[in-house]
């Protein structure tokens, strides 16, 4: 089951984003990008920060797979962040 078709070109970056991977420097590149900071009233798109007494008290395993997560939790915010800005930009247009 599908939808009615979006944009071409929205339909063909999707497209690209999910069906090819990433490199590793342009995602650090777009983890980097200002354009992608939040909202001043939006306080929870922001990643949580960890405790750095507990931190060192975890085992290099435990760091090593937190910090994978705290990467896939960065995307996530990022893209919340996007999302938030196209659809507030929608918004002020229609008014």
């Amino acid at each position: 089951m599908t939808d009615k078709d979006i944009i071409p070109v929205l339909a063909n970056d999707m497209m690209d984003l999910f069906q090819k991977e990433i490199g590793e420097e342009q995602f650090a590149t777009m983890l980097k990008d200002e354009k992608m900071v939040r909202p001043g009233n939006c306080d929870g798109l922001s990643v949580v920060k960890y405790h750095h007494l507990v931190w060192d008290l975890l085992s290099p395993i435990a760091q090593t797979t937190d910090k994978k997560i705290q990467n896939i939790e960065t995307s996530v915010v990022r893209t919340a962040i996007v999302q938030t800005k196209m659809v507030d930009q929608n918004l002020r247009k229609t008014e």
